[in-house]
């Protein structure tokens, strides 16, 4: 399947999600949800999200161990974003994170490995600050489909830990590859420590700027439901099956906080909230990227 038939079908899967979503609900009330906002609480908010960004770059500058400045560091970050909510799915900010990365250390495979390291590290955060709320909320979450979620996200990161401390993993990698992988770049224990407690941090910021958008939108959810509903919405967008998350972030936000009563238009509303705040505050990213290639064009005409 080529890539032009594969961005069609997850446009369509998008556009398709929310359109059942929106089908399902009473939009007249979304006018007068978003029409009683707080400009101040939605502008703190993106405050929020730009310190989580900020953070990242700071976590993926512990796990590189050199050529990586925390300025760069932070900027790539940012730019990565913007790629990650303007491209097809969640991981194409990767990729660029990876090039501009590689270009400074002259080595593919080190970049690669600091991203794959940053990447790990941020969805096991994602995992263990569910686990948090999903231990502090157990009593309502007992009698749904969510009782056995998280246990089996955990029991996945440690099973994948073992799995990268094997050799068996750089084997594998090496055969697919055609070629011996040098882990000489992998950070140190550490560093990944240190990363773990930045992405445990960074989740627990983003169910604040949710639990924030709820406050400035008048919706009326807790800050343990944010806490337990928000890392396993975002877990969800992860999948390439739309674009950038958008229809299957929504559809689980939708799910996940009617089990404690939320209405549908507020449960979506909340997450699209949520997206665009994101999108907002990457777009620096997107200055930043701008302004970084007109800088290389303008040192090779010199």
């Amino acid at each position: 399947m080529n890539k032009r038939v594969k961005l069609l079908l997850r446009v369509a899967v998008s556009i398709g999600l929310l359109y059942f979503l929106l089908a399902s609900i009473d939009t007249g009330n979304i006018g007068a949800i978003l029409s009683s906002a707080s400009l101040p609480g939605l502008i703190l908010s993106m405050l929020v999200v730009a310190i989580i960004i900020v953070i990242s770059g700071w976590r993926w500058h512990n796990l590189t161990t050199k050529g990586l400045t925390l300025k760069l560091a932070v900027d790539y970050t940012f730019i990565g974003c913007y790629f990650n909510n303007f491209l097809p799915t969640n991981f194409g900010g990767d990729g660029v994170k990876i090039h501009l990365l590689a270009k400074r250390l002259s080595s593919l495979s080190a970049a690669a490995i600091s991203v794959f390291w940053d990447r790990y590290t941020g969805l096991a955060g994602l995992v263990l600050a569910g686990l948090i709320g999903y231990l502090a909320a157990f009593n309502k979450l007992r009698d749904t489909p969510l009782t056995w979620v998280y246990p089996s996200a955990l029991a996945a990161l440690l099973f994948s830990a073992v799995l990268l401390k094997s050799r068996w993993i750089k084997r594998s990698v090496s055969f697919l590859a055609k070629r011996e992988i040098s882990t000489s770049g992998n950070p140190g224990a550490k560093e990944i420590f240190k990363a773990l407690a930045a992405s445990l941090v960074i989740q627990l910021l983003g169910s604040l700027y949710i639990y924030m958008l709820a406050l400035s939108l008048g919706i009326e959810v807790g800050f343990i439901e944010c806490l337990v509903f928000c890392p396993l919405a975002n877990l969800a967008a992860v999948l390439p099956l739309s674009i950038s998350g958008l229809g299957i972030r929504e559809g689980a936000m939708v799910y996940l906080f009617g089990l404690t009563g939320v209405p549908k238009e507020e449960a979506l509303v909340l997450s699209l909230a949520g997206f665009a705040a994101m999108l907002v505050v990457s777009l620096w990213g997107g200055v930043l990227y701008v302004k970084r290639d007109g800088e290389t064009k303008a040192k090779k005409t010199t």
